[in-house]
């Protein structure tokens, strides 16, 4: 069903302007660096990833067939969750939830950043509630890898591993179970600086970019 409701009417509209910007940044004449090395107000990793979809299949329209296949996979990680927290029937209506949300119908048909952001953070809460569980070094391992893919996928990310941070300095079981989680954390720090670097790059090239307009009250309700 999800699939089906995501591949309803996917070329109902045509490209919008930001989609075809993401599509230009994929598709960069020249190496991967033009790629990796920031000022496109976003980290690379959804970008590189949409390259190498269009290096398989080429066409523009085929863009948005990988954000279907990104929201169906997000459905199952939702559910997963669910499940995991709540039982089985929680698990059932976080997913029927999500088959029919307008808002994740929307990003599972189009071309932007979006879907794979929030692919990364269920399954990073997925991760994370089974390493909080289990104190496991595969659940823990598991955590740190969807959430530095997060971090660059999308800046606000690291907004959710600030969090589960303090979820994990808050709890109040055996402190001898944050040797692993300690060392999840360190390695979210250590791919912290380049992501750092490429914010910087990026908000540079934002604040070169707004200097030509105002910003009044419209603005601030726009924000």
């Amino acid at each position: 069903v999800a699939a089906a409701v995501r591949v309803w009417n996917i070329d109902g509209q045509s490209f919008t302007m930001d989609e075809l910007n993401d599509l230009g940044v994929a598709r960069a004449d020249g190496d991967l660096v033009e790629i990796i090395k920031g000022g496109k107000r976003f980290p690379p990793l959804y970008h590189l990833l949409l390259r190498a979809w269009l290096t398989v299949f080429g066409t523009d329209q085929s863009a948005r067939w990988l954000s279907v296949v990104i929201g169906i996979v997000a459905v199952a990680a939702v559910w997963s969750l669910g499940r995991h927290v709540l039982g089985p029937k929680a698990g059932m209506w976080s997913a029927i939830v999500m088959v029919f949300s307008p808002f994740h119908i929307w990003y599972s048909q189009e071309t932007r950043v979006y879907g794979l952001y929030f692919l990364l953070a269920s399954l990073a809460l997925l991760f994370f509630a089974r390493a909080m569980d289990g104190n496991t070094w595969t659940d823990w391992i598991s955590f740190a890898f969807a959430a530095t893919c997060g971090m660059f996928t999308h800046y606000y990310f690291v907004v959710l591993v600030a969090l589960t941070a303090a979820i994990v300095t808050w709890d109040r079981r055996d402190r001898r179970r944050l040797r692993r989680p300690l060392l999840a954390y360190a390695s979210l720090l250590a791919v912290g600086v380049p992501w750092l670097l490429l914010l910087m790059t990026d908000l540079e090239a934002e604040w070169g970019a707004s200097q030509g307009s105002g910003f009044g009250l419209s603005g601030f309700g726009y924000t």
